[in-house]
């Protein structure tokens, strides 16, 4: 299932091929993934959706798009699920980023460095909880 992929992505891995212009030796490829989940589809004005969360301590570019887009192509038959495991070592697999056309960026959290600068007393933390209570998720996207 889209779920058990997606949770295989939890934890550090070598993300090389999730990127541009890194290598498979590079350290700066590594990443944290804490969390990766989905919900239950729904409708909105005759399209399916999913809502995807994701919570790692820092992306690169494009990396969120490819994870997605090898899922997707291990879901509908594309590429094994072998796949998976094989994109995080040292060949170069070329992964599919997922349309960007759809894709909503709804939450960005800075708690590591909330923890670390907010309450020093030179720096504010990086919240937005008074902006979200006037936002309802999904309300006021439009989906073109």
């Amino acid at each position: 299932s889209q779920q058990c992929l997606l949770a295989c992505y939890r934890g550090t891995h070598n993300f090389h091929n999730f990127t541009s212009q890194k290598g498979p030796k590079d350290p700066s490829a590594k990443r944290y993934i804490m969390e990766m989940d989905c919900e239950e589809p729904f409708v909105r004005e005759g399209m399916e959706f999913v809502v995807i969360k994701v919570k790692g301590q820092s992306f690169m570019m494009h990396q969120i798009r490819k994870m997605i887009g090898l899922v997707i192509a291990v879901v509908k038959g594309y590429a094994p699920e072998s796949i998976m495991e094989r994109s995080w070592g040292e060949e170069k697999v070329d992964i599919p980023k997922a349309p960007g056309l759809g894709l909503v960026l709804e939450k960005v959290h800075f708690e590591k460095y909330n923890r670390r600068f907010g309450n020093d007393g030179l720096h504010e933390p990086l919240e937005w909880t008074e902006e979200e209570e006037e936002i309802t998720p999904g309300a006021n996207v439009t989906y073109l």
